[in-house]
């Protein structure tokens, strides 16, 4: 069964961010990580917020896409961070 580059690059970015929630569960406790699903929460589910707030919501695929993949992305920004600390 051949699996396509879409696919697996979504279930490497949700592995990630899982990863990641976990690694700043284990680093700095429980609330930053309510506070990170609280917002990807409303990534995703956007369009049911109140007027003021509400946007067209995004897909899963853009939203691990935009958080994982893209340039200003969670794991690109840690590398770039890590690569100026030298």
């Amino acid at each position: 069964m051949k699996c396509s580059v879409l696919l697996k690059e979504l279930i490497i970015g949700a592995i990630g961010i899982l990863t990641l929630l976990e690694a700043t569960r284990r680093a700095i406790g429980l609330p930053l990580v309510i506070i990170a699903i609280c917002f990807l929460l409303f990534s995703y589910f956007g369009k049911y917020a109140p007027d003021i707030i509400s946007h067209g919501g995004l897909s899963i695929k853009r939203l691990v896409g935009f958080q994982w993949f893209d340039q200003e992305a969670i794991s690109v920004s840690y590398t770039h961070l890590r690569a100026h600390e030298t």
